[in-house]
């Protein structure tokens, strides 16, 4: 399996979480500011798990470091259900949250196969990580869009 792959997508997930980063204006700059601080220190530790997930030695080292994103993903999940959203930017939040699942499940997977020890299995699935990763930033950015047309303050990051 190519680990190399596995550490793109999950930095993929880092400059993408980054769209959502926020600066400036009232209940949207207040729900701006609480989206900044899930998704920038998830970004921060799917970067360090990326690191390590590149050094895994064997199956059992990878599965290790996908659940610990999982872990880290589900956690984001959690913390972005439960902030105040301003009623015009639920559907933002809603798309927001469904997109860090939806690659988590896709991370989850590729655990699956790792602790099955499936290996064509997981080389498969592992070897597909940049598409979903890409899927994901394109979604992330889709919702950038949609955030600002609601009105929320979010920093422009060059795209």
């Amino acid at each position: 399996m190519n680990r190399t792959r596995t550490l793109a997508a999950l930095a993929t997930l880092l400059l993408a979480a980054g769209l959502i980063a926020a600066c400036g204006g009232d209940d949207k700059e207040d729900y701006a500011k609480e989206v900044e601080s899930v998704l920038e220190p998830l970004g921060t530790e799917l970067q360090s798990l990326g690191g390590e997930l590149s050094a895994a030695t064997d199956e059992a080292e990878l599965a290790d470091g996908l659940d610990a994103a999982e872990s880290e993903i589900e956690t984001a999940v959690s913390e972005l259900e439960a902030i105040d959203v301003p009623s015009d930017v639920e559907q933002v939040n809603d798309d927001l949250i469904t997109a860090i699942g939806g690659f988590g499940d896709e991370l989850a997977k590729v655990r699956d196969a790792a602790e099955s020890g499936n290996a064509a299995d997981l080389q498969t699935l592992a070897l597909g990580l940049p598409q979903v990763a890409e899927a994901f930033q394109t979604e992330l950015s889709r919702i950038q869009d949609a955030a600002i047309e609601a009105g929320v303050p979010i920093e422009d990051s060059g795209n």
